[in-house]
């Protein structure tokens, strides 16, 4: 007795035709190829709409904080880097530091970043607040932050 895989393989190998189900299958080819596009296209119009929604929201919560254009983050695996292309420097930033950064990058808010910084470290909580709010007023005096663009 053969299997149902051996079955098909040897009449897929008689007619040149592969199929996943055998000769008395109702559907053919092009139909489960045309519930596959539509399944397909429903599930990507679904993540458009999602990524829509956050951005707008992103943008309704005034994500007003983002690096400035000359300005590159490096991840590292306890901290990171951040490199100013015009002034050609580097500095290394601690695990507080680069959260603030990834935060930013996220798009996240200023009045939130710091309740999610909180949440993240364990430790001194007022700690983790004053160090992430120092990075950012030096980030500032650096010139290294800059707002979005509002679309007006």
């Amino acid at each position: 007795m053969s299997s149902l895989y051996e079955r098909l393989a040897r009449q897929a190998w008689s007619s040149g035709e592969y199929r996943s189900a055998g000769p008395d299958a109702k559907r053919s080819l092009r139909e489960d190829g045309d519930a596959l596009r539509v399944f397909i296209r429903s599930r990507v119009e679904w993540i458009v709409e999602r990524c829509a929604l956050r951005t707008a929201a992103s943008a309704a919560a005034g994500a007003g904080l983002r690096l400035a254009g000359h300005v590159r983050f490096y991840e590292e695996a306890e901290g990171g880097t951040l490199l100013d292309i015009r002034g050609e420097k580097a500095w290394r930033l601690s695990g507080t530091a680069a959260a603030v950064v990834r935060e930013l990058r996220a798009g996240c808010p200023e009045d939130v970043l710091f309740s999610r910084l909180r949440g993240r470290f364990s430790g001194d909580a007022c700690a983790v607040e004053q160090e992430a709010r120092s990075f950012l007023a030096e980030l500032r005096e650096r010139d290294w932050l800059e707002n979005p663009p509002t679309s007006d």
